[in-house]
């Protein structure tokens, strides 16, 4: 009969603890770098919406007395010139 207060399980339970306390710590390391990993990946190559697109505009513009009124499209144009009035 082996009793736990025996020089053999004193000596090889720090081991164990020792062995599992750095594997969590391994394995949480691992885990963190893989995620902030994810994130700068996705900060330097957008993908969709998200991304800021341009349009080129015509603009033009109807000059009153006191201001000019700016407008691009051709169906605009009769809204800029009820402002401009």
């Amino acid at each position: 009969m082996i009793f736990p207060n025996t020089i053999s399980h004193r000596i090889s339970r720090p081991r164990l603890t020792r062995f599992l306390r750095s594997s969590v710590v391994f394995a949480f390391v691992l885990l963190a770098g893989a995620v902030l990993l994810s994130d700068v990946q996705a900060q330097y190559f957008g993908f969709g919406k998200n991304r800021v697109q341009y349009q080129q505009f015509d603009w033009r513009f109807i000059q009153s007395d006191h201001f000019d009124v700016y407008y691009y499209g051709s169906e605009n144009y009769y809204l800029a010139e009820f402002t401009a009035k």
